[in-house]
């Protein structure tokens, strides 16, 4: 297939997420339109307000990158972990704390 573009992004898991104008965008991100891949190529703040299209302002903001089908294999589900375990300590009124400090608070009617 003859692309107007190089194809530049790899598409071997599938298609990319769609664009979103919710969504923030940085530059390097990559999403799919109409089985188009864009990478935004522009300051991210302008990849959220214009949309990724071969024709209008988001050539300004997207660089068509390649083509695709289908929809990328999904990952496994994220592991978190907490780097602190259960409450953080009573508050003390006779405790200097630093600001950003945590401390557990028992109402009194608890």
């Amino acid at each position: 297939t003859d692309y107007p573009y190089e194809p530049l992004t790899d598409t071997s898991e599938g298609c990319p997420g769609e664009y979103d104008s919710s969504n923030r965008y940085d530059t390097g991100d990559a999403v799919e339109d109409n089985q188009v891949v864009y990478t935004c190529s522009g300051a991210g703040a302008f990849c959220k307000l214009y949309a990724p299209d071969l024709k209008g302002v988001g050539l300004n903001s997207w660089t068509p990158t390649n083509s695709c089908d289908g929809t990328a294999t999904p990952t496994g589900s994220p592991e978190f972990s907490s780097p602190q375990e259960g409450c953080p300590e009573e508050f003390d009124s006779g405790t200097t704390y630093e600001p950003y400090d945590k401390v557990t608070v028992t109402r009194a009617d608890d």
